[in-house]
This record gives structure tokens, C-alpha cells and sequence, in this order.
């Protein structure tokens, strides 16, 4: 049984077979280039989805937890941002005391497009976080 370790035991210690190292290298490449692929390899979501990883699910929890949002599969993700904006207008019109809350009126800013392409008067569209003009350019 000693003769089939990668390593043999000397009078000054440990010293590895060149042989049976190779072999243990080559067995542990193998393994490792059959590992499943990471979460790197898998493809975004299309942008009709809001993900899962969302900072908006918070907004979206903070106004279930008052009661509105409950025609939403809330723990369902991810959804289509449609939905989402569909389920806020209602709930908004249901109970509106909820619009002047900042977690509704970030999801309003959020979901601006969606809301615009239910036909609903979308005005508070979200600016760009920086506006760049011609004489900023960095050249």
C-alpha cells in the first residue's frame, strides 16, 4: 500500500515521486474542466424582467408589508416589469395614500416606460445620473 502514495518517505523527509505527481496533476485538471459551469456562464435576464437582484424588491416588500401590491406574486422572481408597474398603478388607485411614500414613488420613477406603454401619464421619467455636454469631453 505505500508504493501507491505520490509520495515516498526519505531519512530527510517527504519527497514526491515525479511519476505519480504528474498523474495525481493531470487527474486534478480533469476534474476540475469537468466542474459545472458557474453563474458567469449563465445568460441576463431580458430587460422586460426585473431581476431578482433588484434593489426595487425592496420598495416592492415595503408596500406588500402595508398592504398594497396583493394581486402580485410578490415571492415569485423574477417578474416582467409590466406586471410589476400594472399591480403598483392598481394598488396606487386602491389605496393612495401609499403614492406619497418614497418606496412607491421610487417604483413610479423606476417603472416609468412601463407604465407609459399601460397608456398611463408617466411624467416623473427618470433623468440621467450625469448629463454630459460637448465642451466635458474627456479628449
Amino acid at each position: 500500500m505505500p508504493n501507491m502514495l505520490p509520495f515516498r518517505r526519505s531519512r530527510n523527509g517527504f519527497r514526491v515521486r515525479a511519476g505519480r505527481f504528474g498523474l495525481v496533476l493531470v487527474l486534478a485538471v480533469l476534474a476540475l474542466a469537468g466542474a459545472p459551469a458557474s453563474a458567469e456562464d449563465v445568460p441576463p435576464l431580458p430587460a422586460e424582467f426585473l431581476p431578482a437582484d433588484d434593489p426595487a424588491w425592496r420598495d416592492l416588500e415595503d408596500l406588500w408589508n402595508l398592504g398594497g401590491l396583493t394581486d402580485l406574486p410578490l415571492f415569485t422572481r423574477p417578474l416582467p416589469r409590466v406586471d410589476v408597474a400594472a399591480a403598483l398603478e392598481r394598488t396606487l388607485q386602491a389605496q393612495p395614500e401609499l403614492a406619497a411614500r418614497p418606496s412607491a414613488i421610487r417604483l413610479r420613477r423606476e417603472l416609468t416606460f412601463e407604465r407609459a406603454a399601460l397608456g398611463e401619464a408617466a411624467t416623473e421619467a427618470t433623468s440621467p445620473l450625469i448629463e454630459l455636454r460637448e465642451e466635458d469631453a474627456l479628449v
